[in-house]
């Protein structure tokens, strides 16, 4: 772990543990939309804003989708990742997270999608198209970096 400073800016860089700091973990756990980016088979990048969902335990981040999208068929297992969460309160504190796909899981995910949809918009349950089977995408972060701009 290491500590940049510039002059608006201090930003920290976790590369042994992969835990998310406590000072930032309600970036994971409250409203602030993600930007997820993912390669393409062609080498393009993908990006796509997701919610998102943080397990305490093992520090992995969770992504819901629906199977045939894009970018879950760019999250093969082992694939590289990126995304990016700002604080919707204060757009000058964010998290940066790269890491890569670590698990594929179907059962449940709709009531995951569910549980998703009532921390971001405060309604009980999404509207789920039936042909399209819902997945969650598990991420394991290898690299952190959190920063938080300086006000002037």
């Amino acid at each position: 772990m290491y500590i940049k400073q510039h002059k608006h800016l201090s930003y920290l860089v976790q590369l042994e543990n992969y835990l998310i700091p406590d000072e930032y973990i309600d970036l994971v756990k409250g409203k602030n939309l993600g930007h997820l980016a993912t390669k393409n088979s062609d080498g393009t990048l993908q990006i796509s804003p997701v919610w998102v969902d943080y397990n305490d335990i093992s520090g992995n981040l969770m992504i819901n989708s629906a199977i045939g999208r894009r970018k879950v068929k760019n999250m093969k297992i082992t694939a590289p990742v990126a995304i990016s969460i700002v604080d919707s309160d204060n757009p000058g504190r964010y998290l940066s997270i790269e890491g890569v796909v670590d698990e594929h899981i179907i059962d449940g995910a709709e009531e995951h999608l569910h549980k998703l949809n009532k921390r971001y918009t405060s309604t009980d349950t999404f509207e789920i198209a039936s042909s399209k089977q819902r997945i969650i995408i598990v991420i394991k972060p290898i690299k952190i970096l959190t920063g938080n701009y300086k006000k002037i």
